[in-house]
Formats: C-alpha cells, sequence, structure tokens
C-alpha cells in the first residue's frame, strides 16, 4: 500500500520506518488491517536499533490514524493545531466544525496519559458544546486494582467515562478494534472544514495605509 498522507508528514525517520511498513499492507487493506499490520511493527521499533524509540512510535502511531482518517475521507483534518481561544491548547488531529469540532488524542500507550486528553477535552467542550474528543491508543494495558487483580486500562477509564468519573473525554478507541473502525465510519457522514481566517487585531480606531 501507498500512503495517502501529505508529503509534509513525511520528512523523517518515523516516516522512512512507516512507509517501509506500508509496504506490507495490501492496497485494499481497510483501516482494521491497516492498524493490526502496522502496529506490531511500530511496538517494535526499539528491537531494530530505533535511538529514542518512544518518540519514532508516537509518532509512526500517529500517521497511522491519520492514514486510517484518510481511508475513511474524513477530510480535512488538521495535525497539531492550536486553536486561538483555546489556551495552551494543541490537539494531535482536529476535524474542524464551526459548531461541533472532533478531536482525537493519539497515545500509544495510555498509562496516566488520558488525564492530559480528559484536560485537553474539557478545555475545548467549554467553548463548544457540542465538540467531541476521542484518545485513540494502540494497546489496552493492564493495572492492579486494589485487590491486586489486573484489569484492562481501557476497559477501567471507559467505566470511568460512562460514569462520569472522567470528563472531556468521549471514548477511548484502540486502533484497529470493531470500536474504533464503527466510529470512523459514523465520523466519515459528517462534514468537517478548514478554519476561516482570523484576524488577530481584534480592535482599533484606524487602520493607516
Amino acid at each position: 500500500m501507498q500512503t495517502r498522507l501529505p508529503s509534509c508528514m513525511l520528512k523523517s525517520k518515523s516516516a522512512d520506518l512507516y512507509q517501509e511498513c506500508l509496504r506490507t499492507v495490501p492496497d485494499d487493506a481497510n483501516s482494521m488491517v491497516l492498524a493490526k499490520i502496522i502496529l506490531p511493527f511500530v511496538e517494535g521499533v526499539k528491537k531494530i536499533g530505533v535511538q529514542k524509540s518512544n518518540p519514532v512510535k508516537g509518532h509512526m502511531f500517529e500517521m497511522l490514524v491519520a492514514e486510517m482518517l484518510i481511508i475513511h475521507e474524513i477530510l480535512p483534518f488538521y495535525t497539531q493545531a492550536a486553536m486561538l481561544n483555546i489556551p495552551m491548547s494543541k490537539f494531535d488531529i482536529l476535524c474542524y466544525h464551526p459548531k461541533a469540532p472532533v478531536v482525537f488524542s493519539v497515545k500509544f500507550s495510555l498509562a496516566e496519559r488520558w488525564r492530559e486528553t480528559a484536560f485537553e477535552g474539557d478545555s475545548l467542550k467549554s467553548v463548544y458544546r457540542n465538540a467531541r474528543c476521542y484518545l485513540v491508543t494502540a494497546i489496552e494495558g493492564e493495572r492492579k486494582n486494589d485487590d491486586g487483580v489486573r484489569s484492562g486500562e481501557v476497559r477501567k477509564r471507559q467505566k470511568d467515562i460512562a460514569e462520569e468519573k472522567i470528563l472531556g473525554i468521549d471514548a477511548i478507541l484502540v486502533a484497529g478494534s470493531q470500536e474504533m473502525y464503527d466510529c470512523l465510519n459514523s465520523l466519515a457522514k459528517e462534514t468537517f472544514c478548514e478554519a476561516e481566517p482570523v484576524d488577530p487585531i481584534e480592535k482599533y480606531r484606524r487602520l493607516v495605509k
């Protein structure tokens, strides 16, 4: 499979590795198949001698999620986007809509990173009431509860979201899962757009040319 990503996203060592792996993916693969083939390769980048493997894994995973959106024709979208009216915002992937934007926070491993996503999503929803925020992770992960029993991290956090113990996140999606595939199919029916240019000068007496 050839990547559908724009050339501006393909100028790094991570992008070279990503495209190398993509050659093993059938041309007609859907997003679920794509994720299931790419993710083991991303997980194993440390084993092939990649220095600073965590940043490389994170970048490759972000490219994979972006590729999945393109496959489902969820366009246009922004990457690493900061929004003017949301302080300290930097969304991994933003599908803009003037009333109901959608953001994807891309985290290879969940760990405690969901807290950052919850903060970002809550900030977004305070300005755009109909906004949605999805946390996309590569692996479900495990944790020990108070009784020492291991349980899936994603399942635990999804339960917290359902019980409104975590605000700002609409759902946690595992790349390659049926849940993510269904979410992307649903979003493909919606319309997103480029943001209108904003004049940084909000107020002035007169303009002298």
